[in-house]
């Protein structure tokens, strides 16, 4: 059975984002960076939210060509060869070796850890997350 692994940088205060909605702050040094490399050898699919998905997909498709940070450079490709399921009931198309789901995120979920295969990340705002919590 596959795990649900549920990732998010969260500051020490407990806030996501910062008092705007901007999610400028996070950054990804040695330790962090050795960690997620840990952590995405295990896992076979990653989940997203509508609005991380689109921070994600607009970043790390073309990630070369915006950064030259040794972190960026090894998960550019990492994350455009994993598949993707992006929760969203506005989503219509997504791209990128992702499907859209829109119905019970639970049952999907709970679907997908049931079968064989590695890990899922979950990469969400709080309400695909709240979604999940009685997993």
């Amino acid at each position: 059975m596959s795990k649900l692994i549920y990732w998010v940088h969260t500051s020490v205060d407990g806030h996501i984002e910062g008092p705007n909605g901007e999610f400028d702050w996070p950054a990804m040094g040695p330790e962090l960076s050795a960690y997620g490399d840990e952590v995405h050898a295990r896992v076979g699919t990653f989940l997203y939210g509508r609005v991380v998905w689109e921070m994600m997909s607009s970043y790390w498709p073309h990630a070369e060509s915006i950064s030259d940070d040794p972190h960026d450079l090894k998960f550019a490709p990492v994350w455009r060869s994993t598949p993707k399921i992006v929760f969203s009931t506005t989503l219509r198309e997504a791209g990128w070796d992702a499907r859209i789901v829109s119905g019970d995120l639970a049952k999907e979920v709970a679907e997908l850890k049931s079968g064989p295969g590695e890990d899922l990340l979950l990469n969400s705002g709080s309400r695909p997350t709240g979604a999940l919590t009685c997993m």
